[in-house]
């Protein structure tokens, strides 16, 4: 199960993960962006982008501010 935020209107949500190559003390966070489906869950992807911690934490709580909501979802193995 993961963590995703979903935004307001339900057509989109982004999965933020560890780069797991990233070393150490420069941590890379990707953020995922998929299409929704009509029942907020994931159904296609968007988009991919990769940045530095600070700015992806930053980015989560801008979201979280704008009426982004968490959601607890698997990612469908179609996607």
């Amino acid at each position: 199960m993961a963590t995703w935020l979903l935004n307001p209107n339900s057509s989109r949500l982004i999965l933020f993960t560890r780069n797991k190559k990233s070393a150490g003390n420069n941590i890379r966070i990707f953020a995922h962006t998929y299409y929704a489906n009509d029942l907020g869950e994931p159904k296609a992807i968007k988009s991919s982008r990769q940045m530095p911690l600070g700015y992806a934490w930053d980015k989560w709580h801008d979201l979280q501010l704008e009426g982004w909501t968490f959601e607890e979802l698997e990612l469908p193995e179609s996607v």
